[in-house]
């Protein structure tokens, strides 16, 4: 067991949280992202962050973060956060349960009950309904850095949107990203930070993770890179990294991407 102490602020009750994620690498056979799922980003913060956040709105004294695997990365990641919780904890197990209040992960804070992904397409889709009610709260939270700069549709610091892209919401772009002229992002295009989509660009149904490239003239639906992936990149080609329903496409339009450059599925 390895313990984190960080001076806190508040008083609070004696409480603690006990946080246990599912274990979907066997599931993810879409988007086949190198990480786990508490550390999939949701926008602006990873999956974890959002909790880590709301115990501290709970004010809790303590937070346990179950990590049977990952344990390095998981760590690494609240070494290099700023929390002001008095000790969060990352644990391989917890042989004793009395005092922690279990919380069972797989949504954003205060979502409720949904029903459990069984495969990668739905895994994926569930991905996404986080990504859509991490934009929806937007509206109503007072504490991020980023813009609402149409109904729906936000923006990171230091973005660079050229004049005439046409946007739809629900939609996120990251810090730093750079977007081109002549490129229509939306609905439901997630843009990491740091991506550069050049000009003539469709993006839709789409998580573009952070420093991906996007060449001219590429058009994407239904796609989740991978981190600094590269798409329609001049003599290179286009590349997809992903599908939503893997090679059955009969119910859904999700998995294309086309470019003037030719294109590759994976």
């Amino acid at each position: 067991m390895q313990t984190r102490e960080v001076k806190w602020g508040g008083g609070g009750e004696e409480r603690r949280w006990l946080l246990e994620f599912p274990d979907w690498a066997e599931s993810d056979t879409v988007g086949r992202l190198p990480l786990p799922f508490r550390l999939w980003p949701v926008c602006d913060k990873l999956l974890l962050g959002y909790w880590v956040d709301e115990a501290l709105r709970e004010r809790l004294s303590r937070v346990g973060i179950i990590a049977r695997d990952w344990l390095n990365l998981v760590r690494r990641w609240l070494d290099e956060g700023n929390f002001w919780l008095r000790s969060i904890e990352v644990l391989t197990r917890c042989e004793t349960r009395e005092g922690w209040e279990e919380k069972k992960v797989c949504v954003l804070p205060g979502m409720g009950e949904v029903e459990l992904p069984r495969n990668g397409g739905e895994l994926l889709r569930h991905w996404f309904r986080l990504q859509r009610e991490a934009v929806e709260r937007k509206k109503n939270s007072s504490i991020h850095l980023d813009m609402e700069v149409k109904e729906g549709v936000w923006i990171g610091p230091g973005a660079i949107i050229a004049r005439g892209v046409k946007l739809e919401g629900p939609s996120w772009i990251g810090a730093y990203a750079w977007i081109g002229k002549a490129t229509k992002l939306g609905p439901e295009a997630y843009v990491g930070p740091g991506a550069f989509v050049d000009e003539d660009v469709e993006v839709r149904s789409s998580y573009l993770c952070a420093d991906t490239y996007v060449g001219k003239h590429t058009t994407l639906e239904g796609i989740v890179s991978g981190f600094a992936a590269c798409y329609g990149s001049g003599n290179q080609g286009s590349v997809c990294v992903g599908f939503f329903e893997g090679r059955d496409r009969r119910d859904s339009n999700f998995g294309t991407c086309s470019s003037n450059d030719g294109w590759a599925g994976c």
